[in-house]
């Protein structure tokens, strides 16, 4: 298996894509995996255009749109960055990109997850799912990708800086939003996956008394946005959205559990919409997390992928734009810290809207996958 990275922060969508094929061109990649910052998006065509033009068209090309980009040593708010894979024919891809995921998730996510395994002549061994930050429910998508796939798999609702109003993902030349696309992967592929956050439960703990979907009403009958002031002791507002999560917890262990951060506030009706719904019913506490606690996070991450020998020699960072938001300056901590743990490898990161893996556990084996937020998820590829 062999890995180049490379980046751009050319304004020009064309050139910006060609510049992206001219860094991957030696290494002929048979894949590649590609994040674009928001202002690409008008012409989104342009710059997979100019990418494609450089490759011959001979690769498949699988991205999304991000709110910021992590590229080689340093992070940019403009520009793109790409991952080419060449792994000598040992494995195989295949991708599918579905449309208007924003109204049923869970079966349009499944249906692009078995188009994408139908290609592959073979089963899975993992996949890389994008889908619309902006639409989608992260929740029902993930549980429509489990009925796709019964292997790890991981991936990111695409971001657009902040704004909540348009997010894409690409396959090939194809640029949609309010769509998902799947990337599945086939044979001997080497890769390990790590996920955490740094954010710890506080307060009291509650039940979410009144919720529709993704919009939280009431948590233990006191209106949700009271319920999130009260455990924090401030008045909750727009300033905190992507960056105060509730934690679901799935049972009686206070370590399992999943985070939900909020986008969007209705101040007259005191309710929150999520990334992902919460069932009603569900127990529920608010989390915070310091400086120290995010970095935390990331010596975490990267310590769940150690182990038999396993050697990184290109890596993936899905990191929750609402960790961007919360690190003084904006991300670079935290690249500097996979750096530092992980050495000078290929490297490509974006901020998302959301994450989607399993968790690593001590004997090597995986949890379910779960979709979060405000966490860090590391897919790193060896050799």
């Amino acid at each position: 298996m062999r890995y180049a990275s490379c980046s751009t922060q050319t304004v020009s969508a064309y050139r910006a894509g060609v510049e992206l094929g001219e860094g991957l061109k030696a290494l002929a990649p048979e894949v590649v995996v590609l994040f674009f910052t928001i202002h690409y998006l008008p012409q989104a065509h342009e710059l997979l255009g100019g990418l494609r033009d450089r490759l011959d068209g001979r690769c498949l090309v699988v991205g999304c749109s991000a709110d910021g980009i992590y590229a080689g040593q340093d992070v940019a708010n403009v520009g793109a960055c790409a991952l080419g894979i060449n792994s000598q024919g040992r494995a195989r891809f295949s991708a599918a990109l579905e449309r208007e995921v924003g109204r049923a998730p869970k079966a349009v996510a499944e249906k692009a997850g078995l188009r994408a395994q139908s290609g592959l002549a073979g089963p899975a061994s993992t996949a890389l799912v994008f889908a619309d930050g902006v639409t989608t429910d992260g929740v029902r998508l993930v549980e429509g990708l489990r009925r796709a796939f019964t292997v790890p798999f991981f991936g990111a609702l695409a971001a657009d800086d902040h704004a909540f109003a348009h997010a894409a993902v690409s396959v090939n030349g194809e640029v949609a939003e309010d769509a998902v696309a799947v990337l599945a992967i086939g044979g001997p592929v080497p890769f390990r996956l790590g996920a955490a956050s740094g954010w710890c439960p506080v307060g009291n703990t509650g039940h979410i008394t009144a919720c529709d979907e993704t919009c939280i009403k009431t948590i233990n009958n006191r209106k949700a946005v009271q319920f999130f002031s009260e455990q924090v002791g401030f008045g909750f507002g727009t300033t905190d959205l992507g960056t105060l999560p509730l934690a679901e917890f799935f049972g009686d262990d206070p370590d399992d559990f999943a985070l939900r951060s909020v986008r969007h506030l209705d101040a007259d009706a005191g309710a929150m919409e999520l990334f992902g719904r919460i069932q009603c019913g569900a127990r529920v506490q608010v989390c915070v997390a310091s400086v120290a606690d995010i970095l935390m996070g990331v010596n975490a991450a990267i310590d769940s992928l150690r182990g038999n020998g396993f050697s990184p020699k290109a890596v993936m960072l899905i990191s929750c734009a609402g960790r961007k938001w919360r690190l003084p300056e904006s991300g670079r901590e935290e690249l500097e810290r996979v750096r530092r743990l992980l050495g000078d490898i290929p490297l490509i990161g974006m901020p998302s809207f959301g994450e989607i893996s399993p968790f690593r556990r001590p004997d090597g084996d995986y949890s379910t996958v779960q979709f979060h937020n405000v966490t860090l998820v590391v897919c790193a590829l060896g050799a």
